[in-house]
C-alpha cells in the first residue's frame, strides 16, 4: 500500500523533517537520522535543492518507506525501513551499502519511486514524465491497491449496487492465466510497455516480462534475493496443474485461507505430513514449506517465499551458489551433510534430481558462453516442462547463433503456440545481427512476421531486430506491419525516456535506421539524465566523429574514460582520432591504453604500428608486431600488419615472406 503520511501518525517525525544544505563546500554531508539510531550520510549535492519533504510513505503492515520529495516531480525511495512488528528503523542496504554514483543509489534513477516503486503502490496511475525538462507530474486515483486495480473499472458495479440488482453487472476479477497477468503486474520483474494495462488484458501486451535470467535467478531457477513471485509460480507443477494465486491467497486482505499444513492439504493427500515423507519429527517448525517454499529475504527484513515448490536438492544448491532447505534450519550443517540424508532417504527421485543438476549445470555453462551444455539446452527449449524455463533456454542462445542447429532452432521457435517462448526467439533473433545467422533469409522472414504478432512486447521486439533492414522491397502489408510495430517499440522507448538505458535504445534504433540527428538527439539525452552513462557517451561521440565534428567527438571521448578509464574502444577511438588530425604521439599513447586493457581489440595492432611508421620509427613497429605473434589471438592480425608495413618501407622481400605465412595461417 502508499499512504499519504500526513495520515500515518507514525510517521511524524519524517514528515516533519526537512533536509537542507548544510553549507560547507562539496564536502559537506547531512546526518538523516531515524528512531532505532539509523543515520544515513546525505552528500550535498542530494540535498543542495532542498528543503525536501517526506509526502509519501510506502508499505503495509510489516514494513514502511519513505519517499523524499526531490525538484522536477520526483519522489525518491531512502534507504530506510521502517519494521512495523518490531518498532523499529533499520538500514535496507546495510548489507550492500551504494556509493552515491551508482544507479541503485537512494538519490539516484534506480530508487527514483515514481517509475521504480509507485506503480505497484497505487491504482490508476499516470506517470507524467517530461522527457524534455525531466520531470514528473504523478497522479493517481487511489493511494493503495484499490478494486478498480485488480477488477477494472467499476462504475456499472456502483451503478447496479445503487439499484440493487449486483447481478446486471458482476464484478468479477478474470479467471485462468489473465487472472495471474493481473497480478503479475506487481508480483513480477518486468519492464512496462505504458500504464495501459487493464484487468483481462494480455500481459505481454503490456510488460517485457524478466525470465530466470542470471542475477535474478540462480541457474536452477531459484531466486537470489527478490525477485517476486510470478517467475517461480510458472516453475511449478501447481502452475501447470491449474492452480492459481487466489486457491492459496485471499486476495482483499493478502493472507493466507489456512493457516500452516491445512493450506496445503486442502488439496494434497495428508500422507505427505507423517514423518515417512518428510523424515522429521512432527513439529511446529517442520511444515510443507519449510522444505517446498525456502525464504529469501529482501530489503533485510522482508522475508518472501520461493514459489517453484521445488524439491529440495542440497547438492544442486551448493554447485548453484543457493542455500537449501535443509541447511537454513540446520543451520550448524553443511549441505553435503544435508544431501546424504536426502539421498538416502529419497532414492525413488535420485534420476529426476541427478536431471535437474545437470539442466542447471548447463544453463551455468552456456549463460557463461561455455557450448558444453548447449546441445541439453537446445533439448530444453522444447522439452521441458516449464514454459518460463524453456523461454530462458531461448534466451541464452544468440551467442551461439554461428551453430546451425541454434539458428534453425530460433527459427523454427519463434511461432511457438506458448507466448514467452516466442518472445524469448523473437527477441533473440532481434539481438542477433543478421550477418552472423546461419539462416539469415528466414530469420528475415520471421521477423516480419511477428510484426503482426498477437502481443505487443513480440511485434516491438521484431522491429527492433528489423530496425535496419531497408523498407524498398517490402511488400505494403509488410512495410506497414513493420511501421506500425516499429511506432510501439518508439512509444514503450518515450515512455521509459526517465531511463538512460531507454534513450540509448531508442537512440541505437534512430542510428540503425539512419536517423542520425534523432540518435544524437537521444543520446544526449541520456547523458542528461545520467552522465555517467558509458554506451550512449559512445556512441555519441562516434557520430560526431562521422559527421566531421572531430572536436567534440574527442572531448566526448576524453570525457568518458573519466568515468571508466580502462575502456578499451574509447582509447581506440581516440588513438583514430589524434591520428587524422595528426597528432601521431597521442594517437600513440592512446592505441597503447587500449592494447594494455583489450590486448587483442580488433584493428589496434595494426594502427598503432602505423603510427610508429608516422613517427619515423620502423623499428619499433615490427619489433611490436613481431612480438604479438607469439600471442594466437593476435597472430592473425600481426602477420597481415607486417606485411602493410613492409610494402610501406619497400621491403618487398620481406612482405612477400610475411604474406606467405599469412595465407598459412589463414588456410589452418
Amino acid at each position: 500500500m502508499l499512504w499519504p503520511s500526513a495520515t500515518a501518525a507514525s510517521w511524524s517525525r519524517w514528515s516533519a523533517h526537512r533536509l537542507h544544505s548544510p553549507g560547507g563546500g562539496e564536502a559537506a554531508s547531512a546526518t538523516l537520522a531515524g528512531e532505532g539510531g539509523v543515520s544515513l550520510a546525505v552528500n550535498e549535492k542530494d540535498v543542495a535543492a532542498g528543503p525536501h519533504a517526506v509526502p509519501l510513505v510506502l508499505g503495509g503492515r510489516h514494513l514502511l518507506q519513505p519517499l523524499l520529495s526531490f525538484p522536477g516531480g520526483r519522489l525518491q525511495a531512502l534507504p530506510a525501513g521502517y519494521d512495523v512488528g518490531e518498532k523499529e528503523w533499520f538500514d535496507i542496504f546495510a548489507k550492500s551499502p551504494r556509493r552515491a554514483d551508482e544507479w541503485g543509489h537512494w538519490a539516484n534513477r534506480g530508487m527514483t519511486a515514481n517509475s521504480e516503486c509507485i506503480p505497484c503502490h497505487v491504482t490508476g496511475l499516470t506517470k507524467g514524465y517530461d522527457g524534455v525538462r525531466d520531470t514528473y507530474a504523478t497522479r493517481y486515483a487511489e493511494a493503495g491497491v484499490g478494486c478498480e486495480a485488480c477488477h477494472g473499472a467499476g462504475s456499472a458495479h456502483v451503478e447496479a449496487r445503487k439499484t440493487s440488482s449486483p447481478e446486471v453487472a458482476p464484478y468479477e476479477t478474470p479467471a485462468g492465466e489473465q487472472r495471474l497477468a493481473t497480478c503479475a503486474t506487481c508480483h513480477a520483474l518486468r519492464r512496462e510497455l505504458d500504464e495501459g494495462f487493464r484487468p483481462g488484458a494480455a500481459y505481454l501486451d503490456h510488460h517485457e516480462p524478466v525470465l530466470l535470467e542470471e542475477g535474478e535467478y540462480r541457474s536452477d531457477g531459484s531466486v537470489v534475493e527478490e525477485a517476486y513471485e510470478w517467475g517461480s509460480f510458472l516453475q511449478s507443477r501447481m502452475y501447470r496443474e491449474g492452480v492459481t494465486c487466489n486457491d492459496c491467497h485471499d486476495a482483499h486482505s493478502g493472507d493466507l485461507k489456512a493457516e500452516g499444513d491445512s493450506l496445503c492439504q486442502s488439496c494434497h493427500d495428508k500422507e505427505p505430513k507423517t514423518p515417512a515423507h518428510s523424515h522429521h519429527d512432527a513439529t511446529a517448525a517442520v511444515i510443507c514449506i519449510a522444505c517446498h517454499m525456502p525464504e529469501s529475504v529482501f530489503m533485510e527484513r522482508d522475508r518472501r517465499r520461493d514459489h517453484a515448490f521445488s524439491l529440495p536438492d542440497p547438492k544442486r544448491s551448493e554447485t548453484t551458489g543457493g542455500k537449501s532447505a535443509c541447511v537454513a534450519c540446520h543451520t550448524g550443517k553443511d549441505e553435503v551433510w544435508a544431501s546424504g540424508h536426502v539421498e538416502e532417504w529419497f532414492p525413488a527421485t535420485a534420476e529426476k534430481r541427478e536431471t535437474r543438476r545437470a539442466l542447471a549445470a548447463a544453463f551455468e555453462a552456456t549463460a557463461a558462453g561455455d557450448a558444453s551444455g548447449l546441445e541439453r539446452v537446445l533439448d530444453c527449449t522444447t522439452a521441458c516442462d516449464s514454459e518460463i524455463r524453456r523461454a530462458t533456454a531461448v534466451k541464452l542462445l544468440p551467442p551461439f547463433v554461428k551453430d546451425a542447429r541454434v539458428s534453425s532452432a530460433l527459427v523454427k521457435l519463434a511461432p511457438d503456440r506458448a507466448d514467452l517462448v516466442r518472445y524469448a526467439a523473437v527477441w533473440a533473433l532481434a539481438e542477433v545481427p543478421a550477418v552472423e545467422a546461419t539462416h539469415v533469409a528466414d530469420a528475415r522472414a520471421v521477423l516480419l512476421a511477428s510484426t503482426r504478432d498477437a502481443r505487443r512486447a513480440i511485434r516491438q521486439n521484431a522491429a527492433w531486430g528489423l530496425r535496419g533492414l531497408p523498407r524498398e522491397g517490402l511488400s505494403p502489408d509488410e512495410a506497414a506491419a513493420l511501421q506500425k510495430a516499429s511506432g510501439e517499440l518508439v512509444a514503450a522507448l518515450s515512455y521509459r525516456a526517465d531511463s538512460a538505458e531507454s534513450r540509448f535504445t531508442l537512440g541505437s534504433f534512430y542510428e540503425a535506421r539512419g536517423d542520425t540527428a534523432s540518435a544524437i538527439a537521444a543520446y544526449e539525452g541520456a547523458l542528461r539524465i545520467t552522465p555517467a552513462a558509458i554506451p550512449p557517451r559512445y556512441r555519441l561521440a562516434v557520430l560526431l566523429a562521422d559527421g566531421g565534428n572531430l572536436t567534440r567527438a574527442a572531448e566526448e571521448l576524453r570525457t568518458l574514460l573519466q568515468y571508466d578509464a580502462e575502456f578499451a574502444p574509447a582509447h581506440f577511438a581516440l588513438g583514430l582520432l589524434y591520428g587524422e588530425q595528426g597528432d601521431w604521439r597521442e594517437a600513440l599513447r592512446s592505441l597503447t591504453e587500449c592494447l594494455k586493457f583489450d590486448p587483442y581489440y580488433p584493428d589496434a595492432l595494426h594502427n598503432l604500428s602505423h603510427a610508429y611508421l608516422a613517427l619515423e620509427e620502423p623499428d619499433l613497429a615490427k619489433a611490436v608486431l613481431e612480438a604479438a605473434l607469439t600471442h594466437p589471438s593476435a597472430r592473425a592480425e600481426a602477420l597481415r600488419t607486417l606485411v602493410s608495413v613492409n610494402r610501406e618501407l619497400g621491403d618487398a622481400d620481406a612482405a612477400e615472406r610475411w604474406a606467405k605465412q599469412a595465407a598459412e595461417e589463414a588456410a589452418r
